[in-house]
């Protein structure tokens, strides 16, 4: 199927903040990776091999991804290829998921959090080269505590609601407490979209690799061997692609 737009390669790196000129010496302005809890960036190792080092610590399973993303509704086109670790405790559908959240929220500066390895991040989130979260996002049905604090500390929050009954008994319960938070937006993928989309994966065993196309609110993805549309639902905030 033959994407709309102009692409342009992206390569993936974990965001650090800008070295400053050395010139004017200033201490307010100076930055050195060592001293802020940073890897060197002229001696750290390769993103591949510190993925390889955290499956073995934690016992995950590698994934590579290569994404081709062509966003109409937002103008953004641009091809992502990286490295997921699927944490023992993750099911396949939420692997795909979460792979589902990056197309949505598509930028040279989302990555993937710690997700299940950790209560501090979130599974997906963009920082600005300063640090500052510009956009945390959340899959399932986090908890009220949790959504709040995600809020204080991020620009824009989102949680990616999927898991048919399950999510909609989650959102009966909680929606109302939930529309206080401006900064929220929660979006649903169906239970059967979600199946379909895992189908779709698991032809290319550890490998996955989506053509996608978004228009008017509607996902195209097309994979090595079937292809589906799906239209996230709107919960609440602000759909994403606007």
């Amino acid at each position: 199927m033959p994407l709309l737009g102009k692409r342009a390669h992206i390569a993936r790196t974990n965001p650090l903040p800008c070295l400053p000129s050395r010139r004017p010496r200033t201490r307010l302005f100076d930055f050195h990776p060592a001293r802020a809890g940073l890897p060197n960036p002229r001696r750290a190792p390769p993103l591949v091999a510190v993925a390889k080092e955290f499956a073995m610590a934690t016992g995950a399973t590698l994934y590579k991804a290569r994404l081709d993303v062509s966003d109409i509704d937002r103008g953004y086109y641009a091809n992502h290829a990286f490295v997921m670790a699927r944490h023992p405790s993750e099911t396949f559908d939420r692997l795909v998921v979460r792979l589902l959240a990056f197309v949505l929220h598509a930028h040279e500066d989302l990555a993937f959090g710690a997700g299940l390895s950790s209560d501090d991040e979130p599974d997906l989130w963009r920082r600005s080269p300063t640090g500052e979260i510009e956009c945390w996002i959340d899959l399932g049905q986090p908890d009220e505590a949790r959504i709040r604090r995600a809020c204080a500390r991020a620009r824009a929050v989102v949680v990616v609601n999927y898991g048919g009954r399950a999510a909609d008994i989650w959102w009966d319960k909680c929606g109302a407490a939930l529309a206080r938070f401006e900064k929220l937006t929660v979006i649903d993928i169906g239970a059967e979209a979600v199946s379909a989309l895992a189908a779709l994966s698991e032809t290319g065993g550890r490998k996955l690799e989506w053509q996608c196309v978004l228009q008017e609110g509607e996902l195209q993805i097309v994979g090595p061997a079937a292809e589906l549309a799906l239209v996230p639902r709107l919960r609440m905030g602000v759909a994403a692609g606007t």
